[in-house]
């Protein structure tokens, strides 16, 4: 079998070029500016053979390239230590690539393993939720939780808008403290995010929109809208907003 062809080395490639005593010669192995080993005198077949026989228990053969190879992917010890100033080299590209983990972890998206269509309800129901927690409604003062609901069909958003109120007794004496926790669970229809939101209609005089009625008119857009009843009930109530941004209750 003939030997393998010697390569032409670039020096602008490597950001280290050393050279080891292997199989009775002088080899030189490089090493790129993207963390890899490169063996000028052997090929690859060659290297990944001197691993398979490793991995199968012959721990003791192979070449000097070979057990640099393996120093490199595996960290080296006493017995078979990476060369200087590979170390130092190993030490540097494993920092970088934990600084990429790292930073892909904190920048992941949390809606990446959901679907397109579970995507865009997510994003609705945060988006809607923010809107609905800047209204001006009444709300208990002991606790506050808003939740909000993606439906496809346009003809129960807004339905099953919800009130809940709980008396906690907090201490007991003369005066007995009390405090009321609420919570609000609002129902929007698919199309709120284009129609609504994106529209610029999400909030009208501090209340919330829940959806549109019909096309616009001249006389201006049917809307359904939450109301601020008795207490801290909410209420669905139709309403009409004029061409001049004011809010009409039909």
């Amino acid at each position: 079998m003939s030997a393998p062809k010697k390569r032409v080395v670039c020096i602008d490639d490597f950001v280290v070029l050393i050279t080891v005593d292997c199989c009775d010669e002088k080899h030189k192995i490089g090493l790129t500016k993207t963390g890899k080993l490169s063996f000028f005198d052997h090929d690859g077949e060659s290297i990944g053979t001197e691993e398979s026989l490793r991995k199968l228990g012959d721990m003791d053969s192979g070449s000097k390239c070979g057990k640099v190879h393996r120093a490199w992917v595996e960290g080296g010890d006493w017995r078979n230590p990476l060369p200087d100033p590979l170390d130092d080299w190993r030490e540097h590209f494993l920092a970088e690539r934990n600084k990429r983990k790292e930073h892909a972890v904190n920048t992941q998206d949390p809606l990446a393993d959901l679907s397109p269509r579970q995507r865009f309800d997510q994003r609705i129901r945060e988006t809607a939720k923010e809107v609905l927690g800047a209204c001006t409604y009444r709300r208990g003062k002991h606790s506050h939780v808003d939740r909000v609901l993606v439906n496809a069909d346009r003809k129960v958003a807004g339905v099953s808008t919800t009130y809940d109120a709980r008396t906690r007794v907090l201490s007991w004496g003369d005066d007995p403290v009390r405090q009321v926790s609420t919570s609000f669970t609002v129902t929007v229809p698919l199309r709120w995010y284009l129609h609504v939101y994106k529209a610029g209609i999400s909030m009208i005089d501090n209340q919330f929109v829940v959806d549109t009625i019909g096309p616009r008119r001249a006389n201006g857009q049917l809307l359904r809208v939450l109301k601020q009843s008795r207490g801290y009930k909410l209420q669905l109530r139709t309403a009409l907003f004029t061409p001049r941004g004011a809010l009409r209750w039909l």
